[in-house]
């Protein structure tokens, strides 16, 4: 069982989960306090095993800066202390991952799924399986968290994932019957999630108000205001892929992911002539000069830079984030999408600054993590809504 006693206790954990070890009079000044404040919480937190000794940053003499009085002993967190396991559900694929309590990744087990046959039912005994195998005769599991790409409600009900084809799916219920020593468990929507890991990691990157973009099979968002991210009357804000932009070749009104979501686009460069069957062979055909493609890619690009006008005339953020998979297609296209962008606000409107972070396979795992930790160094009602105070390991 670990307590956290009060806040300064949950804040020295949150500092150290930035990665940088400290000393107590650097810990002190990062957090505003006198170093007598620090003194008791970290020799309670080094009692329990969640803090350690860092290495010195130089142990060679002959390199070591001389320092005058003794050096100030530098503390982390302990990487051993526990694990977090996460869960990433996607189109076509399952990753369940175990990282340590610094966010290393300690295991990755995934299996691809067709398709046609990722029902509901087969995913969650997918997802069962495949957590089991992860954290079987481990006794330091911290929580579980799982990434979806739907709408998920705030108890944990997939209303829908239309990538998915799923309506109405109780996960969370389903996978506290599979996997009943998860004590922590929190669902998500894929977007969502990494926007609040991003939005905890790296707030200075933000600038307080921003939109954050994950574009993979469809294209969700997560709202971000004053460092804080925007859940919703019913935790369904954010579905920036559910928003209606105008017709292509004079067609209906559609669905920006229906036009800009990976399928979608996949589809669409196929009826023109192309012959890719993944964001790096589309890349290479567009590089290579071929028109069907290359037509595919300007629809959507404009269809991208439309839904995120009208997001800025909604949310005038300051930033908009974009990661996923298919953000390595805006990266291509950056300079064309962000010019059709611009023109497209209202006069005076001033447009978002762009960032592009690259995502890998194991993105959203280490998402998952970053939230389950925060939850746990949090004092008082935690970031995933459970009570910090008193949290039991699996």
């Amino acid at each position: 069982m670990l307590t956290l006693r009060n806040e300064t206790e949950a804040t020295i954990l949150q500092v150290l989960a930035k990665g940088v070890p400290l000393s107590r009079a650097e810990l002190a000044r990062e957090m505003g306090v006198t170093r007598s404040t620090v003194g008791a919480p970290t020799a309670r937190l080094l009692d329990l095993g969640l803090l350690r000794f860092a290495d010195p940053l130089d142990t060679d003499p002959k390199t070591a800066v001389r320092r005058f009085g003794r050096p100030g002993e530098r503390l982390e967190l302990t990487p051993g202390f526990c694990t977090f396991a996460a869960v990433d559900i996607s189109f076509g694929c399952i990753k369940v991952g175990l990282t340590d309590t610094l966010g290393g990744i300690v295991a990755v087990r995934s299996r691809d799924i067709a398709p046609a046959e990722q029902t509901a039912q087969a995913t969650m005994a997918a997802v069962a399986e495949l957590t089991r195998a992860l954290i079987d005769g481990r006794d330091d599991v911290a929580g579980l968290a799982v990434s979806v790409p739907g709408v998920v409600t705030d108890n944990g009900l997939i209303l829908r994932a239309p990538t998915l084809g799923w309506r109405d799916v109780p996960l969370t219920a389903q996978l506290r019957d599979s996997l009943p020593r998860i004590d922590r468990l929190h669902v998500s929507n894929d977007a969502s999630l990494y926007a609040a890991a991003f939005s905890n990691r790296h707030p200075d990157r933000l600038g307080g108000n921003a939109i954050v973009v994950w574009m993979d099979a469809g294209i969700g968002g997560g709202l971000v205001a004053n460092g804080t991210v925007i859940n919703g009357n019913a935790g369904l804000a954010g579905e920036i892929g559910h928003m209606f932009i105008s017709a292509r070749d004079g067609a209906a009104m559609h669905r920006l992911e229906d036009i800009a979501g990976y399928a979608a686009l996949m589809s669409r460069s196929r009826a023109l002539g192309g012959s890719a069957d993944s964001i790096e062979s589309l890349l290479d055909e567009y590089r290579a000069g071929h028109p069907g493609t290359r037509r595919a890619l300007q629809d959507w690009s404009r269809a991208l830079a439309e839904g995120l006008t009208n997001l800025t005339s909604l949310m005038d953020p300051g930033v908009m984030l974009f990661s996923g998979p298919m953000a390595a297609i805006l990266k291509e296209l950056e300079a064309e999408t962000f010019a059709a962008y611009t023109s497209m606000l209202q006069y005076g409107t001033p447009p978002a600054r762009w960032r592009i972070e690259l995502s890998d396979d194991r993105t959203l795992v280490r998402a998952g993590a970053i939230m389950l930790r925060h939850d746990l160094f949090t004092f008082g009602e935690g970031a995933m809504g459970r009570a910090a105070s008193g949290l039991r390991l699996a």
